[in-house]
């Protein structure tokens, strides 16, 4: 969710292989060698194959650059702070959350569920909350320790904001151009990423989708 839902909505913010093998053929070449009579049976001298030539040597197999494998795969929210902007006229709110589900495929596409997802906020002793049902499709990339959410291709989300003056309910709606890079390390099942916005989260992976060390 992070900074992903614009407005009153926070927006959603992931190995092809090209191998070339070279091959060398070998020549060989035969000479016809003159020796004594003596040595020889009749019909003629036996013919004498002359050294192989050094063959040049092979390109090796090649392999296109890929996303990380540790990238890859479904994971689950432990917890998430993200900045949440609950009135179009105050500045957001740190609300934190739990459950968010993510599948990041090897083809640099995603999804991103919400099931009854909460996100909890703070204000003067009351409590803002927004509860998100649906999903979302998106496209992403990513380094060894940057993930780059690219654009948001489908959405199927719906919002439900309460606050203490009143409560509403919103559909999301795709935001193609996404372009967000957090920071981000991976291993062990665990996954930790975050951004300048104040937005951090821990995942867990799950077995959903595949599973990459």
């Amino acid at each position: 969710m992070r900074r992903r839902f614009g407005g009153a909505i926070l927006a959603l913010a992931l190995v092809s292989v090209l191998t070339g093998v070279g091959a060398v053929g070998l020549a060989v070449a035969s000479v016809a060698g003159a020796a004594p009579e003596s040595c020889c049976p009749a019909g003629g001298p036996p013919t004498q194959a002359s050294p192989r030539p050094t063959p040049s040597p092979s390109p090796g197999p090649t392999r296109a650059p890929g996303l990380p494998l540790c990238v890859i795969g479904s994971w689950r929210v432990v917890t998430e702070t993200a900045m949440v902007k609950f009135y179009s006229n105050a500045d957001p709110f740190a609300a934190t959350t739990s459950g968010k589900v993510y599948e990041f495929r090897a083809d640099g596409t995603g999804t991103e569920r919400y099931d009854n997802v909460t996100y909890t906020a703070n204000s003067d002793g009351s409590t803002l909350r927004l509860t998100s049902n649906g999903s979302a499709e998106f496209t992403w990339t990513a380094t060894g320790d940057t993930v780059t959410y690219l654009a948001r291709t489908s959405t199927a989300v719906k919002h439900h904001w309460s606050v203490p003056e009143g409560e509403s309910d919103v559909e999301s709606k795709p935001q193609p151009d996404l372009n967000e890079t957090d920071h981000y390390k991976c291993g062990g099942g665990q996954f930790e990423e975050s951004n300048d916005t104040g937005y951090k989260s821990v995942w867990a992976r799950t077995t959903g989708y595949g599973f990459y060390g």
